[in-house]
């Protein structure tokens, strides 16, 4: 067992203690049964707080770097598919659960004919892709007829053109089509899910390694342990950084905001490219590089002894730390210990490669011990972050649990054994501090409502200075790209003749749209990211700098009640000074993506007017020329085409519109649905920190001060029992403090190193 797993259940059993002490102070009547149902609903959320969230380990690099294989490897079974598809999107997520299976969820039908006829509004002009169009179903079969033909027509009319490797869009249409008769059965009005059951995992393969189906799954979820590594942990074999769509990298993307970790392959074949310093700028701007291992994962058979390899570790080293100060870099060959894992499941030729590889001894010594160098390395951080994040608020719930269960028990003992009080004006002046107390609570919870307003309003103020559309950079930056893109020069004789220009500036727009895409999502994307960071770290500050005054009332109104506690023969024990809950700063929120966003909600209206809307335009020009004489035709001509640039200039005008409406949703959703919610977040959590800790401090005292005018037997009996609970509580109040603490300690030092 490991030591995170140790010292969880160690937690457990307390907990289980700590349920069984309340239900003895309920079953004696020690306390109201308000009070105890109270203490109940705090464990129940300690108790789900200490179930840990899902932590997430990000497989990255380019395409073939060797990510599935990685993952198989660690998992000890060539499980996932290596080498898929590169023009679905989607990412195949393994959860290291105790017991194996998985399931696919399949797109619904709306979504499959949404992308379907997104992807044909985007087609080059050919066949009926000129007419206007009507809503596709592929469930018809005359639709899906009348589809095969327009694929047919795009593919002739790109073979004429020259144009050499075929549009996204038709590959994602013709995979629809050829999968349609095999995966028509799965698919339903809503997501559907086909499970997998452990002894049939691999059959996933036939599903994600064949594009004809794969582009009608929506998730890939398997389960499979993973000793080494723990229970809740998501290992994600993430597509490749340059795949050919750039919406693939968008979702990449935004995997990689919501994951723990990171792990970066780089094939020793190629070392690395030009995506992956892109990547890596990515990366380095959400300030992740701390929390990523970088792998260069060893091709044998191209590097055929150790110096070979080493060579290549500096060189791959050196360009690392152009970004990455101080890179872990891990060097091994993934393969190598797959089929070291597998044993006599692996097939002869592989069991006869491992053997030529081993013939080295330098070189098999050196890919082991890197390998087990990583894997040390990822179960430790792994552990630590387990520990540090998914605990520390359960622990402190607990601890403050059994903090006011021992309080309220001991104060019932202390008074009890006094006679010489007066019971009743103590009460009153008792319960007066608590008045007190909770006064001080409901003034900083309007305190904190009215920071909560003034953060909002700076927050708005920087993003609308941001999102400006004449002085906010990435606006500015964004429209110069799609208005400074230039016509293909092998278009622009064919721009001359009216009859093609519909066709052409198609093409146009269809370049300047893979053109704007890409640069959103490595760019715009990149640039807003960075910007969100910014924003958060500037949020914390301020609630960090207003939540130590707010600490420091509450605290002063809490050591004022303790005294007059005190005063009455009741001992408060010494208590830390109370800070917020060790919890993630994002709060679990992630600015929305621009480039889905443009997906979605522009970039719509360019396509079908550069298809439909220029028909009117392109006759009338046509026509114009038609009634001019041979020498004014012939000098139109020498001009150099004054038709085709006023309708790229539409067209640009056209796409700069929907930019500038694009950034304006864009900046109204990312105020109101993260930045507004992240500050909602953080002050609900602080106001929930004081309120969790005013209530647990409180003593019931009516309870008390009733049982302390119990006389006789009734009286030694209820000492008792007190005593009892006492030494229950008591220690184990101390023991998960301590917990606390170390959780604490370890979580500072572990910041620290990173």
């Amino acid at each position: 067992m490991s030591e995170f797993a140790q010292f969880k259940k160690k937690i457990r059993e307390r907990a289980n203690t700590l349920k069984d002490a309340i239900a003895e102070v309920e079953e004696l009547r020690l306390v109201e049964k308000s009070r105890t149902a109270r203490w109940r609903e705090h464990l129940g959320h300690a108790e789900e707080a200490l179930q840990g969230q899902l932590l997430r380990v990000a497989v990255v690099g380019s395409v073939k770097s060797g990510k599935s294989t990685l993952i198989n490897a660690l998992i000890g079974e060539d499980l996932l598919r290596r080498g898929a598809g590169v023009i679905t999107a989607f990412i195949t997520r393994l959860r290291t659960n105790g017991e194996r299976g998985g399931w696919l969820e399949f797109k619904p039908w709306p979504r499959v004919l949404e992308e379907v006829n997104a992807s044909v509004r985007m087609l080059p002009m050919a066949g009926d892709a000129a007419e206007e169009p009507t809503p596709l179903d592929i469930r018809e079969d005359g639709q899906r007829e009348r589809l095969g033909k327009l694929l047919e027509g795009v593919r002739t009319e790109w073979q004429q053109q020259a144009m050499g490797q075929l549009d996204p869009n038709f590959m994602v249409l013709s995979a629809y089509l050829e999968g349609y008769v095999r995966m028509r059965d799965h698919i339903g009005e809503s997501v559907t899910r086909l499970p997998l059951e452990p002894n049939a995992l691999l059959e996933h393969r036939q599903y994600v390694g064949e594009e004809s189906r794969a582009v009608y799954l929506k998730d890939v979820e398997i389960c499979h342990p993973v000793p080494w590594l723990g229970e809740n942990v998501e290992i994600a074999d993430c597509q490749g950084s340059d795949a050919p769509n750039p919406m693939h990298y968008d979702l990449l993307q935004q995997y990689i905001l919501k994951s723990h970790f990171i792990v970066y392959t780089i094939s020793s074949r190629t070392g690395l490219r030009e995506a992956d310093f892109k990547l890596l700028d990515f990366i380095k701007s959400l300030r992740m590089l701390p929390q990523t291992f970088f792998v260069l994962n060893a091709d044998l058979d191209a590097h055929p002894n150790a110096e070979s390899l080493s060579e290549l570790e500096e060189r791959v080293r050196t360009e690392l730390g152009w970004i990455v100060p101080s890179p872990r870099l891990h060097v091994f060959s993934a393969l190598h210990h797959l089929f070291e894992s597998m044993g006599e499941s692996a097939g002869e030729r592989d069991r006869s490669r491992l053997a030529l590889w081993r013939g080295d001894a330098a070189l098999a010594r050196q890919t082991e011990k890197g390998y087990a160098a990583f894997r040390e390395q990822l179960a430790q951080r792994v552990s630590a972050q387990k520990t540090r994040v998914l605990l520390g608020s359960g622990l402190s719930r607990l601890t403050m649990i059994a903090g006011a269960v021992r309080d309220n028990v001991q104060a019932q003992k202390q008074i009890l054994e006094r006679g010489d009080i007066d019971r009743r004006g103590v009460e009153e002046e008792l319960k007066s501090k608590q008045k007190a107390l909770n006064a001080t609570i409901a003034t900083m919870e309007n305190s904190i409502t009215g920071l909560k307003d003034a953060l909002k309003s700076e927050m708005d103020d920087e993003c609308r200075a941001y999102f400006d559309p004449v002085q906010g950079p990435i606006v500015e930056e964004t429209l110069a790209t799609a208005t400074r893109h230039p016509v293909d020069v092998k278009h622009r004789r064919a721009f001359r003749d009216p009859r093609h220009l519909p066709e052409k500036l198609h093409f146009f727009y269809m370049e300047l749209r893979r053109s704007l895409s890409r640069h959103i999502v490595e760019r715009v994307n990149t640039q807003l990211i960075a910007f969100a960071k910014e924003l958060e770290d500037a949020l914390e500050e301020r609630f960090t700098e207003s939540s130590s005054a707010f600490w420091a009332l509450f605290n002063a109104s809490l050591d004022d009640y303790h005294r007059e506690l005190a005063r009455f023969g009741v001992d408060a024990p010494p208590r830390e000074r109370m800070a917020p809950f060790p919890e993630p700063s994002s709060e679990g929120l992630a600015p929305p993506s621009f480039a889905g966003f443009m997906e979605e909600e522009a970039l719509g209206r360019g396509v079908l007017l550069v298809k439909f809307g220029l028909g009117t335009l392109t006759s009338l020009l046509v026509g114009v020329k038609n009634r001019l004489g041979k020498r004014e035709r012939q000098l139109a001509d020498e001009r150099g085409g004054g038709m085709a640039q006023e309708a790229v200039h539409l067209v640009k005008n056209e796409v700069a519109a929907e930019l500038l409406h694009a950034f304006r949703t864009y900046g109204q959703s990312f105020r109101t649905e993260y930045l507004h919610k992240l500050v909602d977040a953080k002050a609900r959590r602080l106001m929930e920190g004081f309120m969790l800790r005013a209530e647990m401090a409180q003593l019931d005292f009516s309870n008390v001060m009733r049982r302390s005018e119990m006389e006789g037997v009734n009286r030694r009996r209820l000492l008792e029992d007190l005593d009892r609970v006492l030494r229950t509580t008591g220690p184990m109040a101390e023991e998960l403090d301590s917990f606390r603490c170390a959780v604490n300690l370890e979580w500072l030092s572990g910041e620290t190193e990173e």
